[in-house]
């Protein structure tokens, strides 16, 4: 047996530490099926073997051992004979070219009993059922899941899934709150951060979704909780790598930017007058509140920027009431 599938599933037991040594690359022969009575052994559980699957497969093996067995008795048999007439040779009635005749025949005898043998033999051994391989549809893929372990009883098994598998470029997905997503589009710039590592990844806003209900977690599907908003799919500039999979990330998306350094206060500390002016609330050190006039800018995460109409009024470090 031949083919891609076979190659693939030569390099996932390569990759797994069993070797497939012998074989060409896609043939599955001797070495393969070692690999695979290995990899089933390692796990304590003994392989299926073809003679067991396909009827009259083990007689016939049985069969043409047998026939090599006499083919090489005839041989052995002949070759006596010959050795006996070259003794007699110059003799009335000499039998040599007769016994070498005779030798030759059991000669091809045997290797045709020898082809017929290992014909079969690459019919035989340890095999891989079709119904226990998955094989991907494209690349990278990577099992996210395992949700029926080894020696698990799939008759009595509670959930019928057996593994997840994601397969593809991996992708980062996050939710923005409602509010939040004025201004997104896709091809923006963002960072994803995993604050536990302290890694970050280059990315961008991949895709856009419409608005969704919040959602409780799904136990049959393995779906985790999702609250309210916004789904956006960030892609990272360089892909991201599969061992961020299941992570918690932080996402943080460039809408807009300013070009220097700018104050900003909590959105809840700005107050809008009757007459649409805006103002924020400086905090004295005796305790005292000192109106201060602003101009609002960007708004991001909570934080707006202000630009204080007296730049002498508001500086960074002051405290400003919210609420």
């Amino acid at each position: 047996m031949s083919g891609p599938d076979v190659a693939q599933l030569q390099s996932a037991l390569k990759t797994l530490g069993y070797s497939a040594a012998g074989d060409k690359k896609g043939h599955f022969g001797t070495g393969t099926s070692k690999a695979v009575t290995a990899f089933y052994r390692a796990h304590k559980f003994a392989p299926l073997r073809a003679e067991e699957l396909v009827p009259g497969l083990a007689e016939s093996l049985s069969a043409a051992v047998d026939n090599v067995t006499s083919a090489q008795r005839a041989l052995r048999v002949a070759t006596d004979a010959v050795a006996n007439a070259k003794r007699a040779s110059g003799q009335p009635g000499d039998s040599l070219p007769q016994a070498r005749r005779e030798a030759s025949y059991a000669r091809e005898d045997l290797a045709v009993a020898n082809r017929k043998l290992a014909a079969l033999q690459a019919r035989t051994g340890a095999c891989w059922p079709l119904a226990e391989i998955v094989y991907s549809p494209s690349m990278p893929a990577s099992v996210t899941s395992i949700d029926a372990p080894v020696g698990t009883d799939l008759n009595t098994a509670t959930s019928a899934r057996i593994m997840t598998l994601s397969v593809g470029e991996p992708r980062v997905t996050t939710i923005v709150p409602q509010g939040s997503q004025e201004g997104l589009r896709v091809g923006m710039d963002a960072v994803v951060a995993d604050d536990i590592s302290g890694e970050q990844l280059p990315g961008r806003v991949d895709q856009l979704g419409g608005f969704q209900a919040a959602a409780d977690s799904d136990p049959q599907t393995g779906a985790a909780a999702t609250p309210a908003g916004y789904p956006v799919r960030i892609a990272g500039e360089k892909g991201v790598p599969l061992s961020w999979l299941g992570r918690d990330v932080r996402v943080t998306i460039t809408v807009r930017q300013t070009a220097r350094p700018v104050l900003v206060v909590p959105v809840a500390a700005v107050v809008t007058s009757p007459d649409d002016s805006t103002w924020v609330s400086v905090l004295r050190s005796d305790g005292g509140q000192v109106p201060v006039a602003v101009t609002t800018g960007l708004i991001a995460a909570g934080q707006v920027e202000v630009a204080p109409t007296d730049p002498a009024a508001l500086h960074a470090g002051m405290k400003v009431i919210v609420g």
